[in-house]
């Protein structure tokens, strides 16, 4: 699994590591063994386990999790949880840094990739109902009223697909927001919190 450098993006390597990573301190055999069984699990059988590659001393770390530069078709990398060794494929439309935030908020990667978002406070209105008109399709005219007196919850949303969005929101401080499991029915839509 060895072998080319990575394929960062422009600025992947630094928003990585204003998110905590830093170059792996001492990269052990025995870790790297155990890094790559847990990739080789997670990702299945050939011909795609044999198009990934990375350089090992490219590797990256934070306090709970490593991040492997490997770099196919669909995907800018790897995280594997340091505690359970979960294995969390990043996609392509955004850079690994981008995906790093949203795994840090607790937005979900898996299939369904349901969250609920809790719009806390909103100091930007007409710039955070354009950002959430992408994170909630299924918005109404009333969004600006509820903009105006938060907070509100939008449920079982696909945040994944709006991840850009969320971190543009945040770095230019349109809104607050926190980021939860997804309510347990089926319902979509906004409630008012308690």
């Amino acid at each position: 699994m060895t072998g080319e450098k990575p394929r960062f993006r422009d600025g992947d390597l630094d928003s990585l590591g204003s998110l905590g990573f830093r170059p792996l301190a001492e990269p052990s055999t025995d870790l790297l063994v155990e890094l790559e069984a847990a990739v080789e699990r997670a990702v299945g059988e050939p011909p795609f386990r044999l198009s990934l590659s990375y350089a090992r001393e490219d590797i990256l770390e934070s306090d709970t999790a490593y991040y492997l530069p490997v770099t196919c078709v669909g995907s800018c990398g790897l995280l594997v949880t340091k505690r359970s060794r979960e294995v969390i494929q990043f996609g392509s439309f955004v850079g690994a840094g981008t995906h790093v935030w949203a795994w840090l908020r607790g937005i979900e990667f898996s299939t369904d990739r349901a969250n609920d978002i809790v719009i806390e406070s909103v100091s930007a209105p007409f710039e955070a109902r354009q950002a959430l008109k992408r994170v909630w399709p299924g918005a109404t005219a009333d969004l600006r009223d509820q903009l105006a007196q938060p907070p509100f919850r939008i449920r079982n949303q696909q945040l994944y697909w709006s991840i850009r969005e969320l971190r543009q929101a945040e770095a230019e401080g349109w809104f607050e927001f926190r980021v939860e499991p997804p309510t347990p029915d089926s319902s979509t839509g906004d409630d008012r919190e308690p």
